[in-house]
């Protein structure tokens, strides 16, 4: 398999003097095909996935309360970091050729659990609410 890294958020701070900051970056996965390379499968994406966080010492499987998917998974860890304990969460969301990739990290373990907690809560955008912010752009040009 090969796999591309691609950074999608550096770091965002939340707070000035907070340490939370949230790094995502996906991978684009292919596999050998018959005939020319392929997108990957999701069994696939998710042992690219395994095997990054293999690295990763003192971890355990983190479960997100009342989010249950075989598309994505965590996993929770900390590190000492300038002589600060920072806990981590680190998520894996698959999708057939993509690993998006998300670590969501600060010294206090309270504030990377809202954070996740906001993740998991984003929406999907409505079709119809895109046409229609594409309009009032459109009259503001």
């Amino acid at each position: 398999m090969e796999s591309d890294n691609h950074p999608i958020i550096e770091t965002i701070l939340f707070q000035p003097g907070s340490y939370l900051s949230i790094k995502a970056y996906y991978l684009d996965i292919s596999k050998e095909g018959i005939y020319k390379k392929v997108e990957a499968d999701i069994p696939d994406i998710l042992a690219v996935f395994e095997n990054i966080m293999s690295k990763v010492e003192n971890k355990k499987e983190y479960r997100i309360p009342n989010h249950r998917s075989s598309k994505f998974k965590c996993y929770e860890y900390s590190y000492y970091e300038n002589d600060k304990e920072i806990y981590a969460i680190a998520t894996g969301i698959f999708m057939k050729g993509y690993l998006l990739k998300v670590n969501i990290i600060s010294t206090i373990k309270k504030e990377v659990e809202k954070a996740m907690y906001y993740l998991f809560n984003i929406k999907e955008a409505d079709p119809k609410e895109m046409e229609f912010l594409k309009k009032i752009n459109s009259y503001k040009e």
